[in-house]
């Protein structure tokens, strides 16, 4: 061997030595860091007002009905969806929503937690923060997550009016590294990202934004959410909603969704969603499936199903175009906070009103028989005292 081979195995010897270490040694980024920078930007955007023009003339103020109280929420004034249904009146997802606030409340119960504030919601998907405000405004804290500066904005406008919530929003969309990558949205409805990256951003480009229906929005941050784990705590409840991006969400964070106060998840299986960005749908359950998780239908959350049939019904039931369901991912050792009562069929509400107008209109014919009764009484009374009266005075005479 010559002098230049040796030298070459000697340098490869030292990298594998020491140039590892340092390399595992370098400086990692500054999560707490991050994390007190987003509440302090928080804060000075309430007491500064530094608003912007732009996202001015998009949102506008509406209201949620929480706890026979309004509560103040901005949304889009030019969108369908979440945005419109909020405008009318109609709130949003408001089933799911209250399943969710009603385990949360048996959940303090169980465990005698006095202090909702001990209790945290992660809002990944946050949107303009329908779920965060609902669960907010009952006293949880909040830590929301969205890739969208439009949803950050209106979200923080809500915070602004609503000083007794507890919460932190990050403008960040959620995967399984650190990277930037591409978003678009319809040209009507800018909240709902899809962001895309690599392989993927060039497949949907060519599928979709040539066809002019779908437009660059902005370039978003990803981050894993398992790099907030140390300043998320004592998450109970989670809502995960990404547009399909789910698959990467979770293996970015399973430390977090995992994590040992995590009892109950909703999330949102979109079959075409998750194959468009590449994924298996069943691996965004298979992981809580595996660590012991139940899984129930949000459309029908008192069935009790058998684990063997859950891919089975999800193929059957939320597969194909359109088409997605909502879906509750509960800890085995928490179902007992999982209460939700099966509705009557139509056929046992029409029984029971049928048994109802039976009974009254039996207590009427009651009350009409008495009274009728009664005067026929009083009228034979009258008869026989006139009659008494009259034989009194033929006697007399």
């Amino acid at each position: 061997m010559n002098i230049f081979g040796k030298i070459a195995i000697w340098l490869t010897l030292l990298f594998l030595l020491f140039g590892h270490s340092q390399l595992s040694d370098a400086p990692k980024r500054d999560w707490k860091g991050i994390v007190d920078s987003v509440r302090k930007d928080q804060i000075n955007f309430c007491l500064e007002k530094t608003y912007n023009d732009i996202a001015e003339k998009r949102i506008v103020r509406s209201t949620l009905a929480i706890d026979g109280r309004d509560r103040p929420i901005y949304v889009f004034g030019d969108e369908s969806g979440v945005s419109e249904c909020v405008r009318r009146g109609d709130g949003w997802e408001t089933h799911e929503i209250t399943v969710l606030s009603d385990f949360l409340a048996n959940y303090m119960k169980k465990h005698n937690i006095g202090n909702p504030r001990t209790i945290s919601f992660l809002d990944i998907g946050m949107n303009v923060g329908v779920y965060s405000i609902s669960l907010g405004s009952k006293g949880y804290r909040v830590f929301g997550f969205d890739p969208s500066w439009y949803n950050i904005y209106a979200m923080r406008r809500s915070l602004c009016e609503n000083p007794t919530i507890d919460a932190l929003v990050f403008g960040y969309g959620l995967s399984n590294n650190d990277t930037e990558c591409e978003a678009y949205a319809l040209k009507y409805f800018t909240s709902n990202y899809v962001v895309c990256c690599g392989g993927l951003m060039k497949e949907f480009q060519q599928q979709n934004v040539s066809t002019g229906d779908w437009r660059l929005v902005q370039t978003v941050e990803l981050r894993m959410l398992d790099n907030f784990a140390e300043h998320i705590k004592n998450v109970v409840a989670i809502k995960l909603d990404v547009e399909g991006y789910e698959p990467y969400v979770i293996d970015g964070g399973m430390k977090v969704l995992l994590g040992k106060n995590v009892s109950i998840i909703m999330i949102e299986y979109n079959e075409l969603a998750m194959r468009r960005t590449g994924r298996d749908p069943h691996s965004i359950i298979k992981p809580f499936v595996d660590s012991g998780f139940a899984v129930r239908f949000a459309d029908k959350p008192w069935d009790d199903i058998d684990m063997k049939q859950v891919f089975v019904r999800l193929d059957n039931e939320c597969s194909g175009e359109s088409t997605s369901c909502n879906l509750f991912l509960i800890k085995a050792a928490e179902l007992d906070n999982f209460k939700v009562s099966k509705p009557l069929s139509r056929f046992v509400v029409l029984l029971a009103i049928i048994v109802v107008l039976l009974f009254v209109c039996g207590i009427v014919r009651f009350i009409t028989t008495r009274t009728d009764h009664k005067s026929h009484q009083e009228k034979h009374m009258e008869i026989m005292t006139e009659s008494k009266e009259k034989d009194s005075t033929a006697c007399c005479e």
